[in-house]
């Protein structure tokens, strides 16, 4: 009688592994695991969505025009800046985008929003990124061959090494790092910007003895143009003191010995973070330039996309 108990015990485990494979499977990276409504109106749907990216629960938020909710329309991955999740001035620029006919999708990233994972700069999130793609392609109203990503400063770069994993409309990278070691080496140790802060050593390793040549080699794009077969928009303001110029010509040099499809256009006087001095408190010259690199990076997205 034991052994018939301990057979139809380990039976009935065998069973409910089975049972428990399928519901595993389900698990692919950009399904959604809850969505809920932020705000709805006649013009304008905002979802908070949870969604898998390599085994984590990652939020992001997804701007669509429900009047247009039964066409296909072109989706846009907007991978946003920094790593305190995505900022107030992003979810404007998403809507705005929207507005424009396009579902918009703003990924959190891990760690970030509640988020699982830590942050890891332009590493996993990449993965959240391609991730969000994904979603984004499955999405009611979007048209799944019509994907675009854009990115500022660290949604930059995110936006590039996506693209060297998989293949867009287009893609356009705002004030973003393409080559982290030539940035780092050329850039902050040169103008002897302080390097001490916890994330980069725990992501570069300690200057100058404990770098870590991966981390660098990890994250730089413009070394890995040769992958890159989406056509790609460099936009960087001339007075900018974080991403300088120099980074954006790294990148379009890179693609155009290789003859593929780049633009780059630099916005004179711009500084960091230009794109998002749109709003009316902010001095005209500062708004003429969030417009202008808005119409620079709107031309660019209706061209390959529309």
């Amino acid at each position: 009688m034991t052994h018939a108990r301990t057979a139809r015990a380990l039976l009935g485990a065998l069973l409910l592994c089975a049972l428990c494979v399928p519901a595993m499977a389900q698990r692919q990276d950009g399904d959604i695991i809850k969505k809920t409504v932020v705000s709805q109106s006649n013009s304008m749907s905002v979802f908070e969505i949870t969604y898998w990216s390599t085994g984590l629960r990652v939020k992001g938020f997804l701007f669509q025009d429900p009047r247009k909710a039964n066409k296909a329309l072109p989706g846009v991955v907007f991978n946003h800046g920094g790593v305190d999740g995505v900022p107030r001035l992003t979810k404007e620029r998403c809507k705005q985008l929207a507005a424009q006919g396009f579902v918009v999708f703003a990924p959190s990233f891990r760690g970030e929003d509640g988020s699982e994972g830590e942050i890891e700069v332009a590493d996993g999130e990449v993965d959240d990124a391609i991730s969000a793609a994904i979603l984004l392609m499955g999405w009611p109203g979007v048209n799944k061959s019509r994907i675009a990503m854009v990115g500022t400063s660290h949604g930059g770069i995110v936006s590039l090494l996506a693209a060297t994993r998989m293949n867009f409309k287009a893609v356009a990278c705002i004030y973003g790092v393409t080559n982290t070691h030539t940035w780092y080496h050329n850039h902050l140790i040169a103008k002897g910007m302080d390097v001490s802060d916890p994330l980069s050593v725990k992501v570069y390793g300690k200057y100058p003895d404990g770098l870590k040549p991966e981390a660098f080699r990890k994250r730089a794009p413009a070394l890995d143009a040769d992958k890159i077969n989406s056509p790609v928009l460099l936009l960087y303001g001339d007075k900018d003191e974080i991403v300088p110029v120099s980074q954006g010509l790294e990148m379009k040099t890179a693609l155009e010995k290789l003859k593929k499809p780049v633009k780059m256009k630099i916005i004179k006087g711009a500084t960091h973070g230009f794109l998002f001095r749109f709003e009316s408190g902010k001095p005209k010259a500062e708004r003429a330039m969030a417009q202008q690199g808005w119409d620079e990076m709107l031309a660019f997205l209706r061209k390959y996309l529309k």
